[in-house]
């Protein structure tokens, strides 16, 4: 039985990469220049918000349930989704007064888009978080991959395609998964609101300290990776930004891959070890990341020929000092991730927003002064130095640890 779960569950988050994969290739080669740089800073800038909207509460949640026995799960996420419920009441208000003030529906369209974004997003931590993993890889499944190879399908029986159809799709795609996850979870949301007035109160004030160092950690985290894209459009056009993302997607899908192999099961593994054990479950971890990333980079290279012909456009001309400098900042990254959550485990929140923080500053700094001269490869190569350097500090904090 337990074969049987991880069989599916590998097959469901393998065609979800798959899909969300060629959809950007497919992308990249349906849509212009320019409309593909565009699309790149509006899928990035809802990705964004979307972890800024959830504040990493998710890892607190979850470090407390499974350190703290006597808290059950109800009562852990009770807190959180208030918090959500919040952040949600915002963002329809902003949007709203920013739709009249502009009188542009795409606003409130992309704000929808990013509730959704987040509200899925949570079912399927939650469904991880009370162990059902074919659900939760179902829900990704759902609201990524669906939605997308229908964009492909239809896509043969279009004229054109354009970005504004697009977002409808997408938000059509989260809608359907929205109402899956109400069904799926029907017992779980009764169970909230039928206990939302009776008991569970919390001090808002002492929880956001103990949030805030998440909340650090998450936006400087994640802020280079959004930022590098809207400065490249600053200095140049959408298109230089194009190329970019283009190489990008190659790396972030092996990240993705990585983090549902490697990041998924360590986390649940090193909360629950004792420090000793933690030490001998990094390394394991590290080294064997070592050749998931060198055999993954062989194989985007061996790879990259077929793309560029399905494509066929001079703007996406193999460009292999830009793939290499990508994969090895994400490498870094990835490496980096693992002894962060380490120190996360132990409580160790201080040092683990403050390399945060370090990695942030570097990233801006160093995406300021080499993208002006170098475009793209600057930013790749800005990356890669604040990734490394994110690295070495993880490493420095692990070993006084």
């Amino acid at each position: 039985m337990m074969l049987h779960s991880i069989s599916i569950s590998f097959v469901l988050r393998a065609l979800t990469l798959a899909t969300k994969f060629f959809f950007v290739i497919f992308l990249a080669k349906e849509l212009t220049a320019n409309e593909f740089g565009r699309w790149i800073i509006i899928v990035a800038s809802i990705n964004y918000l979307v972890l800024i909207v959830g504040a990493e509460i998710y890892n607190l949640t979850l470090r407390d349930f499974i350190q703290n026995k006597k808290i059950d799960s109800i009562h852990a996420m009770y807190k959180q989704w208030k918090f959500h419920l919040v952040s949600y009441a915002i963002i329809i208000l902003a949007s709203f007064l920013f739709c009249i003030s502009k009188n542009s529906y795409i606003i409130s369209i992309a704000s929808l888009i990013l509730i959704l974004e987040h509200l899925t997003f949570e079912f399927y931590r939650y469904s991880i978080y009370v162990n059902n993993i074919i659900s939760a890889n179902l829900i990704l499944f759902i609201k990524s991959a669906c939605w997308m190879a229908i964009t492909i399908g239809i896509s043969f029986y279009l004229s054109e395609i354009n970005i504004f159809s697009i977002l409808i799709l997408w938000l059509v795609g989260l809608t359907a998964c929205s109402i899956f996850c109400f069904w799926h979870n029907r017992v779980f949301v009764k169970t909230l609101l039928s206990l939302r007035n009776k008991i569970f109160t919390f001090h808002l004030t002492n929880y956001f300290k103990k949030l805030l160092p998440f909340i650090i950690l998450s936006l400087s985290i994640r802020t280079p990776f959004v930022a590098d894209k809207y400065i490249i459009t600053f200095f140049f056009d959408s298109s230089e930004l194009s190329l970019y993302g283009y190489y990008f997607n190659f790396a972030m899908g092996i990240q993705s891959l990585f983090e549902a192999v490697f990041i998924a099961s360590f986390i649940p593994l090193i909360l629950k070890k004792n420090n000793k054990n933690k030490f001998q479950l990094t390394n394991k971890y590290i080294i064997l990341s070592i050749p998931f990333w060198c055999i993954s980079l062989v194989l985007v290279y061996l790879t990259l020929p077929i793309f560029d012909q399905y494509i066929g456009k001079t703007s996406y001309m193999i460009d292999l000092n830009l793939l290499l400098f990508i994969f090895l900042g994400q490498f870094f990254f990835s490496i980096a991730a693992l002894i962060q959550y380490t120190l996360y485990s132990d409580h160790k929140d201080k040092s683990v927003w403050g390399g945060s923080v370090i990695f942030l500053l570097v990233s801006i700094v160093s995406l300021f002064i080499l993208i002006p001269y170098y475009g793209s490869f600057g930013a790749a190569s800005a990356l890669l130095i604040s990734s490394l350097s994110l690295f070495i500090c993880r490493l420095y904090q692990l070993r006084i640890y």
